[in-house]
């Protein structure tokens, strides 16, 4: 019986996600921290942007530019299950800057 733990899908986006932000912008964020770029996302209104929506993807997936201690995040977010999935280069939406 193989007794190796099985990561849900949350658990897989957020593994994922992690490591993009560290190859992409050289970023390594606490649980915590992490945490608050999701509620950043997760609860950016029209009347209060905590998050900028570039686009919707799909009712699920959008994508987002998000700030995190000075640096501009590209994060595509899934709505359903409250999770970034990954992080683009910030050239892929905006190809006038250059990442940091």
């Amino acid at each position: 019986m193989n007794t190796a733990m099985v990561m849900t899908k949350k658990q897989s986006e957020r593994a994922h996600a992690q490591r993009r932000l560290v190859e992409r912008y050289g970023i390594s964020l606490s649980g915590r921290e992490y945490k608050n770029v999701v509620r950043l996302i997760a609860n950016s209104t029209r009347t209060n942007p905590t998050a900028r929506l570039i686009e919707q993807q799909s009712q699920r997936v959008s994508v987002w530019e998000v700030s995190w201690q000075g640096n501009n995040l590209v994060a595509v977010f899934d709505k359903f299950r409250q999770e970034i999935i990954t992080f683009l280069p910030v050239e892929v939406y905006f190809p006038d800057r250059i990442a940091a």
